[in-house]
């Protein structure tokens, strides 16, 4: 019978958008029904191109979201703190994963393996929505990026994606304040998809009209209201009863 799930985990999954909105009955069965692992700064969490083996939730430290790009490398998609959750698509359609995540720092992570989530939604079907809702976000999320990649140029670009992060943010861990996005400038213009050359003076332009601060491999919101107008709205998640 699973076990009881140590009270600092609900606590912390629980300041996520997500999670927070499950039925409290959900959130415990969940919790109880996965296993906590830790993975060394490198060590891949989940592969892209093969199945994942259930739902993985950040618990503590940092994870790459990197896709494949043919023989060239690699795309980085998102840097994922506390809070952030992986898995859902391969999850609910038994498919391989389309991205794959990489710790960035020492993580440990929430693991809700595909047999216990069948379990879960085979006891109680209305409990699969959660879960596709999760997906659907992603899914609305990607589409914009895509439009957002062939249309803008560099600065509109960034502008995006810094207001994407800040929403995936406050979605991980929806804290008082403004965001510190703690990703380095090489992350963020492997995301933005700029060299660190054509990255520094779009920074430096957004820093003049008081919308980010730089720090050590942080970039702070200073006002993300602004910011993200440019945005349209992702998906808010909707609690189930």
């Amino acid at each position: 019978m699973p076990s009881e799930p140590p009270p600092w985990i609900l606590r912390l999954l629980r300041e996520g958008s997500w999670f927070r909105a499950l039925p409290a009955e959900l959130q415990d069965a969940l919790v109880r029904r996965a296993t906590v692992r830790s993975y060394r700064r490198g060590q891949v969490v989940t592969r892209a191109g093969t199945r994942a083996e259930g739902l993985f939730g950040l618990l503590e430290g940092r994870l790459e979201v990197i896709r494949p790009v043919g023989t060239a490398g690699e795309d980085l998609i998102h840097v994922g703190e506390p809070g952030f959750w992986i898995g859902e698509y391969s999850l609910l359609t038994g498919d391989a994963a389309v991205v794959g995540t990489v710790a960035a720092t020492a993580a440990r992570v929430l693991v809700l393996r595909r047999s216990e989530f069948e379990r879960l939604v085979d006891e109680e079907p209305r409990w699969f929505r959660p879960f596709a809702m999760l997906a659907l976000t992603r899914y609305a999320l990607m589409v914009r990026q895509l439009s957002d990649t062939r249309t803008l140029p560099p600065d509109g670009r960034l502008r995006l994606r810094l207001a994407d992060l800040v929403t995936l943010r406050r979605a991980e861990r929806d804290s008082p304040g403004p965001v510190v996005l703690r990703l380095s400038q090489e992350q963020l213009a492997r995301i933005v998809g700029v060299s660190r050359q054509t990255l520094n003076p779009l920074l430096a332009e957004l820093r003049a009209e008081g919308l980010v601060e730089t720090g050590f491999r942080s970039v702070r919101i200073a006002d993300d209201e602004r910011l993200c107008a440019w945005s349209s709205p992702i998906l808010a998640p909707r609690r189930v009863s």
